[in-house]
């Protein structure tokens, strides 16, 4: 890192992904945070993946529809 204590959207947005998978460190955590507060496209994405995430895990716990049932 070259000093700069903010983080490109790229960067956020595979930050965003990781945190998909289980908690980033606390370095890495702080700077998406600090990120986040400024960019309202990375603000977005964030909400986006998080209603995402909710909608497959909703998927995944709702019951199979009867069989014969209009898909």
């Amino acid at each position: 890192m070259n000093g700069d204590p903010m983080i490109r959207c790229r960067r956020a947005t595979r930050l965003l992904s990781e945190r998909l998978d289980g908690p980033l460190p606390t370095g890495q955590r702080l700077l998406l945070a600090a990120h986040l507060m400024m960019c309202d496209r990375c603000r977005t994405a964030d909400r986006q993946m998080d209603f995402l995430r909710t909608a497959i895990k909703a998927m995944e716990q709702a019951p199979d529809p009867p069989s014969g049932a209009p898909r």
